[in-house]
């Protein structure tokens, strides 16, 4: 860019470029909103347009304000389109709010229509959402009022309210939900057990917990390597060849290797003393803990000080939590396996989840008081069959020993729901329970019905909270009893419509009090400001992206206007175990872990794996090969997707797949896989057949042999044939 930009503001300045800042205007109504030519030379004459002057283009923006004191009005705010990515926009609002101030006004306002792109710069200029207002009838739009407040000295400072950007309690990460917990041992931590130092006992707990199959532990490349070189060449080395055979995480290219350890090093070690002082096992921490990063490990291992210190910020950054053997030890020494129930498989043993026998009412009671319920709350959410009529009540075995027990109303008694569920999370396999009762208990209920589901748990169920919170539950300020937590969930079956979006909503605030939109927002709005769940007493607001809103009324679809999709094929052999089970309110023993997983894995080949982003709706269809059916069973959301190594996927997400290692690695091209994981399963109530998707136009030439973008419309009509009994009946 040639010369900086100088803020015009004077009338006589701005006048020769007013025909210029008019021509903008008139080009850009859908955005800036209509304002005759008349009303923009008042406001020049007044000192209130202001241009952004460019000598290269000349007018390279401009602001056009009014209000009356003590606020400031934001009319239009425009930037020239080459000069955009220049700050030019901030530096206007930036001189608009030194005015302010110097002339004491308390704070800026501006209209902005919900489904602009703008809107992301206003929230990065420190504007906030105040309320929202129909727009004119002929857009059918909806506006957002912004605001933001001067620092100007005031004797009665205004308070002014503003949305809150999300609820409390919900906070999912662009990452898989929920994955299970890997490993990685420092070498400090492997000599502490081979040459029995002082922390043998600590070290030792991690290999137990191994064993016991309640965590994996990997080694990085970089183990062997600082191994090798303190290794005398033509010697035999028992510990070196011993760790060669220990499971190790995937190379890493030299260019990303490279930028990670250059990343990392100003963290471990952010002063050029530390760096020098630590030689050469200060390049081997930074590239165990690259290694670490680039493979999603959950966490490493280590007894070394300056990485423990940087565990704070390599969590935040990373994700990457840092733990000592200590650590391990007090997490893993209550979980007590029997001798003959450890297995050399790379799954744990079976896990049952079956419905509740009063036979088994001793044994259910003496877990209950073992997990630390008073009997006078464990009555309370045990009683005995004969008094809780309509209980649904699920007990759920690892092995041969109890690992949890649920209890919930019966969908059909009311629209409030309230579920106990207790899990013994120190048993290795303790989060499948967790995964599938939570989803039984969500999927408990005929599409298309809305309940308010209260889920109590005991407050050390730390894992159980946390995966409530991360299905769309919000932790309620009261409990009912010492010792228990609540969270609280809206539930809804099935899609939601513009069709069934006010009895959506009428249910919505029927249950929670809570209010939303009579219009429901189209999937720009969604992007760009999300949606505004209103209380109406004067207390909170909030506004909601659409993957956080879909979490909170999951497992329903949100089939908002302009919301595509994909139709993914699979063949029949992997839905029987991943998919067509899935909210079936018998309790049944697993086919596989996969199932029981809230959110699941699927692998496919690198190919048009860009059309898999976060919170796109996925159709499947099940296909014909291996004698399947050919038709669509349901529909899901990817909540996280991904090109990865072949030697990354054992470590991340095999657990959640149902392919096993050496068919995932078939699908790979030069080294790569495709790997999208998905939740909020539907099953259809009528399944959709493939002459169906040919007969609408749905699916291309190409006949489903990979995933087919699926528009808008067609989404909805395939989503609404898949549930067309539910509503007609």
């Amino acid at each position: 860019m040639g010369d900086q930009i100088t803020i015009l503001a004077r009338s006589e300045q701005v006048h020769p470029f007013l025909q210029t800042v008019e021509e903008f205007a008139d080009s850009e109504k859908y955005c800036l909103g209509f304002l005759t030519r008349g009303a923009i030379r008042e406001q020049a004459s007044r000192g209130r347009l202001w241009v952004a002057h460019q000598s290269d283009v000349g007018c390279a923006g401009y602001l056009l304000f009014g209000g009356k004191f003590p606020r400031l009005k934001v009319v239009q705010l425009f930037v020239h389109p080459e000069m955009r990515g220049h700050q030019i926009g901030s530096k206007l609002i930036t001189h608009l709010e030194e005015y302010g101030e110097r002339n004491s006004f308390l704070g800026i306002s501006a209209r902005v229509a919900a489904d602009l792109d703008a809107n992301e710069f206003w929230r990065k200029t420190g504007f906030r959402i105040m309320r929202q207002e129909p727009g004119g009838r002929s857009t059918n739009r909806t506006i957002n009022v912004l605001f933001r407040p001067l620092k100007t000295a005031t004797l009665f400072p205004t308070e002014v309210p503003t949305l809150e950007q999300g609820i409390a309690g919900l906070g999912i990460r662009p990452r898989p939900l929920i994955s299970y917990p890997t490993y990685v041992a420092d070498l400090n931590v492997f000599f502490d057990v081979l040459k029995s130092r002082e922390k043998y006992d600590e070290a030792c707990y991690l290999f137990r917990a191994a064993l016991n199959h309640e965590i994996r532990i990997y080694v990085t490349p970089e183990f062997v390597n600082e191994l090798k070189r303190h290794t005398t060449p033509g010697q035999r080395d028992p510990v070196l060849e011993f760790s060669e055979k220990l499971p190790k995480l995937g190379a890493m290219s030299t260019a990303d290797l490279q930028a990670l350890t250059t990343s990392l090093r100003g963290i471990v070690f952010p002063g050029k003393t530390l760096w020098e002082n630590s030689g050469e096992r200060a390049a081997s921490d930074l590239v165990h803990l690259a290694y670490c990063i680039h493979h999603h490990a959950r966490c490493f291992i280590t007894r070394d000080s300056a990485i423990l210190q940087a565990g704070g910020e390599l969590q935040e950054r990373y994700g990457l939590e840092v733990l000592t053997p200590t650590d391990i030890r007090e997490t893993y020494e209550a979980a007590e396996v029997e001798p003959n129930e450890i297995s050399a498989s790379s799954v744990e043993q079976p896990v049952s989840i079956r419905n509740f026998d009063e036979r088994q009412r001793e044994d259910v009671e003496s877990f209950l008081l073992a997990l630390g319920l008073d009997p006078r709350t464990m009555q309370d959410a045990w009683p005995p069959e004969s008094l809780e009529l309509g209980k649904r009540r699920l007990v759920a075995r690892i092995g041969a020993r109890t690992a949890g027990v649920s209890s919930w109303d019966h969908p059909n008694l009311c629209g409030r729901v309230s579920i106990e569920l207790h899990v013994d999370e120190q048993l290795p396999g303790h989060e499948t329970v967790i995964d599938h009762v939570l989803e039984t208990v969500l999927r408990d209920a005929k599409p298309f019905t809305a309940r308010l589901i209260s889920l109590h748990s005991a407050v050390e169920q730390v894992e159980t909270c946390d995966t409530a919170r991360k299905r769309g539950f919000i932790e309620a300020k009261e409990s009912p009893a010492a010792g228990l937590r609540t969270f609280w969930k809206f539930a809804y079956n099935g899609v939601i419509t513009t069709q069934n979006w006010s009895d959506f909503a009428n249910d919505f605030h029927r249950l929670t009090d809570l209010n939303l939109p009579a219009r429901m927002p189209g999937a720009r709005e969604f992007e760009n400001t999300g949606i505004v769940v209103d209380d109406k007493l004067g207390e909170k607001q909030h506004v909601l992206p659409l993957f956080e809103f879909e979490s909170f009324v999951s497992p329903a679809l949100v089939l908002c206007a302009g919301r595509t999709g994909i139709i993914q094929p699979i063949q029949k052999r992997f839905a029987d175990d991943l998919l067509t089970r899935a909210g079936a309110q018998k309790s049944l023993l697993p086919f596989s872990e996969a199932y029981l997983r809230i959110e699941k894995a699927y692998f496919r080949s690198p190919s048009r794996s860009a059309m898999f982003r976060r919170g796109t709706p996925v159709v499947f269809y099940v296909s014909g090969s291996g004698g399947g059916p050919q038709h669509v069973i349901g529909f899901a959301r990817v909540t996280y997707s991904e090109v990865l190594h072949k030697d990354a996927i054992d470590v991340a997400l095999v657990r959640q797949g149902v392919l096993p290692p050496k068919m995932i690695k078939e699908r790979t091209i030069k080294d790569k896989v495709h790997v999208f994981t998905f939740d909020n399963f539907n099953r259809f109530t009528r399944f959709v057949p493939y002459d169906y998707l040919r007969m609408k136009a749905m699916i291309s030439g190409a006949n489903l042999v990979g995933p087919e973008p699926l528009p808008h419309e067609q989404l909805v009509t395939l989503c609404t044939e898949g549930f067309r009994s539910e509503r007609t009946a």
